[in-house]
Order: structure tokens, then C-alpha cells, then sequence
């Protein structure tokens, strides 16, 4: 990556909480995300919300009372991990069209033109796979075709075990919590390896 590129980058933090750890049959219930420059030191945003998938596109047969039932106990068990009540949920989350907008909308506006998108968390292929599920939710198969990000992910952990940080993450927390935990873990790290360099 050249400097004009590094200058043209954002790196975006991010964490969902979900209804399990699979991303082909669970869904995402809460997103954090922090942007940064590439140096993760200079902060262009934070964003957090509840997602509410639309149901009759989260299941194979619309028609399918069984279905339906399956995808609210999941959703139930969601809650119930991550502490989250229910009917707040119910009653704040915000459709995955409305989520991926604001998340453009914010990183267009805040990031002063800035134009590679790179996803980067300590799981990446996890949140990577969540956040493209946002993407198929609200255009299908076309997808692909709006994908604002770039193509390859950045994964922390290896960083984060090289410098001796290691996992910043304990009890189950809130997705911007978590966000911000790896954010700051990231800094560490970066900081400490850039010392033994010297």
C-alpha cells in the first residue's frame, strides 16, 4: 500500500452481537463500529444500533409457522445472552437498509472523501461474514454489486498475540463496548511494536 492509498483509508472497527456464531442460520441483532484513519489513532465516528432483519426474508418458507417460531426463540436466546430486553429491542432496532444507509451515509460525510473501506476486528472472518449478510438482506442476490467495502478483511488477533496484548475481550459486553475494546487493544499493540522496532 502506497502513501496515497494509506492517506485514502478508513478503517472500520466493528462488532456485531448476534442470535449465535454461525452466519449462515443466525442473524445479527446489534452492530458498533468505529472509523479511523489508518493509524487507528484519529477517530471520524462511532455508530451503534439494534438491527431487526426483515423475518420473512430470514427464513426459507414465509408460510412456515415453524419456521417463524424458531427464528423469534432465537432471536430470544440473542437476548437473553447479550442482556438485551426484548422489548427494547423490539421497539428501537432498525431495519438492515436503515443501518447499512446510516453507516455509508456517515463514513461518506465524516471521512473527509476518504474512499477504501477496510473492515478490520480481532474476528474477522465472523463480523466480515455478518456485515455481508446486511448486504444480502437488503439486495439479494445483487449483493456483490454494492459492496462498499474492500475485498480483503483485517484480522487483529495475530497483531494482538505478537505484541503480548492478547484478547481483549472477557464477559459477554455490548457491541460498541466491544468495538472499543479492540480499538484500544489495536493502539496498544501497534504502540508496543513500533517501540521494539526501534
Amino acid at each position: 500500500m502506497n502513501q496515497e492509498e494509506k492517506d485514502d483509508t478508513v478503517l472500520l472497527f466493528l462488532d456485531f452481537e448476534t442470535t449465535g456464531v454461525d452466519p449462515e442460520k443466525d442473524y445479527p441483532i446489534e452492530i458498533g463500529c468505529i472509523a479511523t484513519d489508518i493509524t487507528a489513532q484519529k477517530v471520524f465516528f462511532r455508530y451503534v444500533s439494534l438491527i431487526k432483519f426483515d423475518a420473512v426474508q430470514l427464513v426459507d418458507n414465509a408460510d412456515s409457522k415453524k419456521e417463524i417460531e424458531t427464528w423469534k426463540e432465537e432471536y430470544a436466546e440473542g437476548f437473553k445472552y447479550h442482556k438485551i430486553p426484548a422489548a427494547f429491542w423490539y421497539a428501537s432496532a432498525k431495519g438492515s437498509s436503515t443501518v447499512k444507509r446510516e453507516i455509508e451515509q456517515a463514513l461518506l460525510r465524516a471521512t473527509e472523501g476518504r474512499e477504501h473501506w477496510i473492515l478490520v476486528s480481532d474476528n474477522i472472518q465472523f463480523e466480515y461474514r455478518f456485515m455481508q449478510n446486511i448486504y444480502k438482506n437488503v439486495y439479494g442476490d445483487n449483493w456483490q454489486k454494492k459492496w462498499p467495502f474492500h475485498y480483503c478483511g483485517w484480522d487483529t488477533s495475530l497483531l494482538l498475540e505478537a505484541s503480548g496484548v492478547g484478547d481483549p475481550r472477557g464477559v459477554p459486553h455490548r457491541a460498541l463496548a466491544d468495538t472499543e475494546l479492540v480499538l484500544e487493544a489495536t493502539r496498544e499493540a501497534m504502540r508496543i511494536l513500533k517501540h521494539n522496532q526501534k
